[in-house]
Formats: C-alpha cells, structure tokens, sequence
C-alpha cells in the first residue's frame, strides 16, 4: 500500500520549542543503526525513525535461516582496531558486554590480517545481524520493514513528506 509521513526538522525556533523533532535514518543496515544509536545518545529529545526496505534489519549483516540453522550471507567477523576512539570502544564493549560479539580464536581466518596485527576480531555467536538489532534496541528508533522510499520532498515551511510503498 502507499504511505505517506511527514517530519519537521527545519521548523521555525517557535513551532521547535513545542515539536517533538524528529530525525529520519534510510536504511537499516550497520551504518543506520549505529547512525540511530549515536543520535539517540547524543540527542536523547530527539525521536529516529528508521526506514528499511527489506523485511527487516542487517543489510549486509543479514542472514539466512534454514531447517538446519542459520547463516550469515554478508560480513562473517568484525575487527575491531587497536587504535580506536573512545565513542567507538565504548560501543564494542556494549556489544561483547551483551553478549553479542564474542572474540575470535587467533588463525581461524586467513587474509590481509590473518594474525590480529591492526586489530582484535570478532564473531556474532547469534549471528551478525545480532549487531545491527542490538544497535536498534539501543536506540529506541521506530523501525519500518519493507518499506521502499519513493520520493522525499521539503515543502517551504521545513516539513519532509516521505512517500512510499509498504
């Protein structure tokens, strides 16, 4: 069916004062659901709605269920660099802490970083779309599956109208 929604995020400073704002996230894949979840913890007033055109979140995490179990159809590991900043630690150490990632025994994979040298890696043991619902839950964003975008317009006043099908 057709779907229509609207968002302010340009509103006059009178209109804003009393408006929820609202932030507008395409796509829930990795960079999406990090992108919802940093929004939330920096902007905690603001309300994210993430749009996702397949039947749920992971993007190139996404996996694959099958009678016999599941598998992981993108990313099979994560690396997470030695040299990191502190944002992005404290997000690693959320997702281990959760049980989400789990480290990789040392020279189960081979490639440029077969031996950790630029980093430690890690696997999903629920599979890695575990990541991308995780960051998700973390950002309380209103998530739509299935939802293909078919136009975005700004009217004059500052209010997005999204069309699309669903």
């Amino acid at each position: 069916g057709l779907l229509r929604s609207s968002f302010c995020p340009a509103a006059s400073a009178k209109k804003s004062a009393s408006m929820v704002q609202k932030v507008l996230v395409v796509g829930a894949g990795a960079t999406g659901a990090l992108v919802a979840r940093l929004m939330k913890q920096n902007l905690p007033k603001v309300s994210v709605d993430v749009f996702e055109k397949s039947r749920g979140p992971g993007g190139r995490m996404a996996g694959k269920r099958f009678k016999e179990g599941r598998t992981d159809l993108g990313a099979q590991y994560i690396t997470r660099p030695f040299e990191l900043d502190p944002v992005s630690n404290a997000i690693y150490d959320d997702l281990l802490g959760a049980g989400i990632l789990a480290p990789m025994p040392k020279g189960t994979i081979d490639g440029p970083d077969a031996f950790g040298a630029i980093g430690e890696n890690y696997v999903a043991p629920d599979g890695m779309s575990s990541v991308v619902k995780e960051l998700l839950s973390k950002s309380n964003a209103t998530v739509t599956a299935g939802k293909l975008l078919t136009d975005l317009s700004l009217d004059k006043e500052g209010v997005l109208t999204v069309d699309g099908e669903i």
